[in-house]
């Protein structure tokens, strides 16, 4: 279906688009019951609280342009104390701004939130405020590329190629794929130089694949799916890493161990062993640590390593309490 979908005169917008945009509660015109059908009429009666702030999504998420929307968010925004709730609705009047073709408006709005804590985990604030840096006028070019990967989504409605307005919802997909391929892209050749740079700098390679991964979730948050897949395998050569040096950790503290095992070796070298030790085990801990932070993005994909994970992490606690009995007994 089209970005969106016409429906008894009204328009509801695509459920991939509301997803990227936030409004994931905005059904299919297709699929939508009545109470949830977009009436680009003003609210009558007069809205307040929640239903004023569920009518304005409706009518941003349908592209609707309607002045009675601005006039509900400002009031909204006046009683807000919550940072949370304050966020949402400047979001919400950025994006009604986006849609009234507004376009330097929303960029501050955008460039704002940019800067507040709430807009971690959102990346359809960095990649739209980047949208209208790079087009400040709203005008995207939809080329021949755009409609047929379009008419594959199927897309029936798609706009003509040409230079179209981003307050068009159809072209702002567009755009929004395109900066997720771009994404993408980024993150391939990040992957590419850490397999270059990992047979002699590992360290360097791990940073690279931990910036792959960045790029991959980032593009997944915009087109669901895009880039689970390279995030996956940039996770897991990440892991891969890691495993190599708790095995060099792992050798180490059997080349300590085999140290204390000499007859008559005095006191403070052989606590200097144990400390040693309980050095690589320390060491071991936070990487084990680290890869079940790794492979949370992915817990099914990932549930071999985390059972390892959590096995290993029993056995080198059990290590590292004997090794301080020992060394508390050495004195």
């Amino acid at each position: 279906m089209g970005a969106f979908r016409r429906h008894s005169g009204v328009v509801l917008a695509s459920a991939a688009l509301c997803a990227v945009l936030g409004f994931a509660a905005v059904a299919r015109a297709d699929e939508a019951p009545a109470a949830t059908v977009v009436d680009a009429r003003p609210a009558d009666p007069p809205l307040t609280g929640e239903q004023a702030k569920a009518w304005c999504i409706e009518q941003i998420a349908a592209g609707v342009t309607n002045p009675q929307v601005e006039a509900h968010l400002a009031e909204l925004l006046a009683t807000a104390t919550a940072a949370e709730e304050v966020f949402e609705l400047q979001r919400l009047a950025a994006l009604a701004a986006l849609c009234g073709g507004r376009f330097a408006e929303a960029h501050d709005r955008l460039a704002a939130l940019l800067q507040t804590t709430e807009a971690a985990g959102r990346p359809e604030i960095e990649a739209l405020l980047a949208l209208l840096g790079d087009y400040p006028d709203g005008q995207y070019v939809v080329t021949a590329e755009h409609l047929a990967a379009g008419a594959l989504l199927g897309e029936a409605e798609p706009v003509p190629p040409g230079t179209a307005s981003l307050a068009d919802p159809t072209v702002l997909r567009f755009a929004l794929r395109d900066l997720a391929a771009g994404a993408v892209d980024k993150g391939l050749a990040l992957m590419a130089r850490a397999g270059e740079t990992k047979p002699d700098l590992p360290d360097r390679a791990e940073t690279l694949y931990a910036l792959a991964a960045q790029r991959f979730g980032w593009a997944d948050g915009l087109v669901e799916g895009l880039g689970a897949g390279y995030r996956r395998e940039a996770v897991a050569a990440r892991i891969s890493l890691i495993h190599d040096r708790i095995e060099q950790a792992a050798r180490q503290f059997d080349t300590e161990l085999k140290a204390i095992g000499r007859i008559d070796l005095p006191v403070d070298i052989y606590r200097g062993h144990l400390q040693s030790m309980q050095i690589c085990l320390l060491g071991v801990d936070r990487d084990l640590q680290t890869i079940l932070g790794l492979a949370a993005v992915d817990p099914d994909h990932f549930d071999p390593q985390i059972r390892c994970a959590h096995e290993d992490l029993q056995r080198i606690g059990r290590m590292r309490t004997t090794l301080e009995q020992e060394l508390h007994e050495a004195q």
